[in-house]
């Protein structure tokens, strides 16, 4: 969780204003501005019909005496967030003359410093009408009224639960528009998902230029923006890192945000060595930074040396090698190692803003790394195992437990099941503490993958590779009940429905198509036919029964690391599944997959969800699936992901789907070999067709 460290709000704390007058309130006196109150921007809210009256009034800080405290003003705006009101009810603020600014074409910050008891999204809507310098004034615009709405907008940043977070609010318009009031959602959420009411406070709303956060984050290593931040534009972009040690050369790669966790494997290296790192990154005129938490106390320290690595005045050296050496002495274990491409600022954190150079703005990005650190002079590490209804033994047979082993060279083992039992494969886990806590500030403490029994060898060996012996390593065995085996996965794929990613030829062998049902509707399948489709593209739920044609058949790729894809049969594996923004406006659509650009979704994550699946926007905790009116979009709920039958898929196998046949060049084949129906065929020429050979379906043309 983020957090913020203390900020006392007074007259001092305002920084210059893109606006024509200042807005600044902190609530402290009633001379800061005209009236509080409520406002839903449905029609038939009971807020505006009169049948409900909202709580909305400058109260006492209820926070004031907390430990530390982050706003110590006494006063504060309290609003009770009904669930009554609709996902646009909020906080009514009317400016007193003197405070009301011009909306413009060119983007103005609104901070919103607010507290509540969920996490989640908020919006501000302005109010307003107007003035005598728009065109056509007199005729059109002159008795316009100031309860106009003008603009909408969600925070660039979400706030945090039960901490004071500073939300920053873009917003723009035509130009020539008085705003007279603004109204802070504190939860834009769908309130049929509340179930109870809850109040929130609001300690200041002010306006400036800055678009980032102004208030300095403090905990475990943190940045200065969402970690699921998008790029803004497609222009610039972080690749990967490359770290090259004794051990060799390791290149971690980028997600598609700008935040990257890459914790998938450690990069070995020695206490005392000096390591080499660079960043590769798409762009222009940035600079290239790297820190290491040498005290692993959870935070980067310029004062304790822990920026290891920069070029940063005046130059464009965002692809720098930068050479550095790891102190000596330092005690083995898992340590925090950050690259980060910004502009002139070394603040681990991201350059925010303070000179006008905000790092979303510049397209920057931050990768964290894990170095597993060890002690040159110890040169084996210690293997054991877990073992239940079976064994895993060294190849030669022998026992392992406490067994010393050579660091970073491979190791060959053998499966050994009890009787009534087959070995399902094995669990590899390297690292440290591995009794304890697996997160020491935020840092996992030991890698852990799965070997599928069919990686094993004819003679139930497996060779595990050097890299898995960095550190110590504990094996478990899986063994299951003869006869109970599951079918063998794909390598790293744990949905049972995935098949291997389609290459630039063509769909890959093995691969298998699915009619996919949303469970809002029995009748609701999943289908790119010109029906199914309105004039943008965007997919609409067939309502009728199972498209049985290749419009309606989908093949889903991927692994869990990476996320999955949704390929359409008759459209090709040209074309990919995405979609942009979030809520009902983010409709899905087909996408060529050589020109996806970054605002464009097309990883998702799955989860079972009853008997069917549900997936959402890979790496994220909201924005699934879900039956929108007639469109499959997304819907911004955690609790739809594991329970909404909206947002529930059934999966139906494409018995006769084309994907995955090989070809046969020409009518010749060999084998025993059947037509779809069943009927033998003697004879090795064959008429055109799908056919199964051996069992497995050929195309012959």
């Amino acid at each position: 969780m983020k957090l913020f460290k203390k900020l006392i709000l007074s007259a001092a704390w305002v920084l210059p204003v893109a606006a024509n007058a200042e807005v600044n309130i902190t609530f402290q006196s009633a001379d800061e501005y005209q009236k509080v109150g409520v406002y839903d921007w449905w029609e038939g809210s009971p807020f505006r019909t009169g049948e409900l009256k909202g709580n909305c009034k400058v109260v006492n800080n209820p926070y004031v005496d907390e430990e530390e405290a982050v706003v110590t003003n006494e006063k504060v705006l309290g609003f009770q967030r009904s669930i009554h009101g609709s996902n646009m009810y909020g906080a009514r603020i009317d400016l007193k003359e003197d405070q009301r600014f011009v909306l413009t074409p060119q983007a103005q910050y609104v901070h919103v410093l607010m507290r509540k008891p969920v996490a989640g999204r908020s919006m501000l809507i302005t109010l307003g009408r107007h003035n005598e310098k728009t065109a056509g004034y007199e005729t059109t615009w002159k008795d316009q009224s100031p309860e106009v709405v003008q603009s909408t907008n969600t925070g660039n940043n979400k706030a945090l639960a039960d901490t004071w977070t500073d939300v920053v609010f873009p917003i723009k318009g035509a130009g020539n528009i008085d705003i007279y009031s603004l109204v802070v959602v504190v939860d834009c959420e769908p309130s049929h998902t509340r179930t109870e009411d809850f109040a929130a406070y609001i300690a200041s709303v002010k306006i400036n230029n800055n678009s980032a956060p102004e208030i300095a984050l403090v905990g475990d290593y943190p940045i200065c923006f969402e970690k699921d931040q998008a790029y803004s534009k497609t222009d610039r972009k972080l690749n990967s890192v490359t770290v090259t040690t004794e051990a060799g050369t390791f290149n971690m790669q980028a997600g598609n945000k700008m935040y990257t966790e890459a914790f998938g494997q450690f990069i070995p290296v020695k206490a005392g060595e000096t390591i080499t790192a660079q960043c590769n990154y798409n762009g222009s005129w940035m600079h290239s930074f790297f820190y290491l938490d040498a005290n692993d106390n959870g935070k980067f320290e310029l004062d304790a040396d822990e920026l290891v690595a920069y070029k940063n005045a005046g130059s464009n050296d965002f692809s720098a090698k930068h050479s550095f050496k790891i102190p000596e002495g330092l005690t083995p274990g898992i340590y925090r190692l950050r690259g980060k491409v910004d502009w002139e600022s070394t603040d681990p954190a991201g350059n925010n803003g303070a000179n006008g150079n905000f790092i979303v703005d510049n397209r920057g990005a931050i990768m964290d790394m894990l170095l597993n650190v060890y002690d040159p002079a110890v040169t084996t590490v210690t293997v054991n195992n877990d073992q239940r209804n079976g064994d895993i033994l060294l190849a030669d047979g022998g026992k392992i437990e406490n067994y010393s082993h050579q660091r970073l060279t491979s190791l060959k083992v053998k499966a050994q099941p009890e009787k009534g039992f087959d070995y399902a494969g094995m669990i590899i886990r390297t690292g440290y503490n591995m009794a304890g806590d697996s997160l020491v500030h935020s840092n996992p403490q030991w890698t852990y993958k799965v070997i599928n029994y069919s990686q094993f060898a004819e003679d139930d060996t497996y060779t595990i590779p050097a890299s898995d012996f960095s550190a110590d390593v504990r094996i478990e065995g899986l063994m299951v009940e003869k006869g109970t085996l599951p079918p063998a996965p794909l390598e790293g794929v744990t949905f049972p429905y995935a098949s291997p990613a389609p290459s630039a030829n063509g769909w890959t062998a093995g691969s298998k198509a699915y009619y996919v049902q949303n469970c809002a509707n029995e009748n609701a399948w999943i289908s790119t036919a010109v029906d199914y489709t309105d004039l943008e593209g965007n997919l609409k739920l067939s309502n009728g029964t199972m498209p049985e044609d290749e419009a309606g058949q989908w093949v889903v790729c991927g692994t869990d690391e990476e996320g999955y894809q949704f390929y359409n049969v008759a459209a090709g594996p040209g074309m990919v599944l995405g979609v942009t923004g979030s809520e009902a406006g983010a409709r899905c659509k087909m996408y060529k997959t050589t020109s996806v650009t970054n605002d464009v979704t097309t990883r998702f994550d799955f989860h079972e969800n009853g008997e069917g699946f549900s997936f959402r926007k890979h790496g994220t905790e909201y924005d699934c699936f879900n039956s929108r009116g007639q469109y499959l979009a997304l819907w911004n709920n955690s609790d739809a992901f594991s329970s909404d039958k909206g947002s529930r898929l059934l999966f139906v196998e494409a018995e006769n789907s084309t994907v995955g046949v090989n070809s046969v060049a020409g009518a010749t084949v060999v084998g025993t070999t059947y037509d779809l129906s069943g009927r033998l065929y003697a004879t090795s020429k064959l008429p055109a067709g799908i056919y199964l050979v051996e069992g497995k379906k050929r195309l012959v043309k």
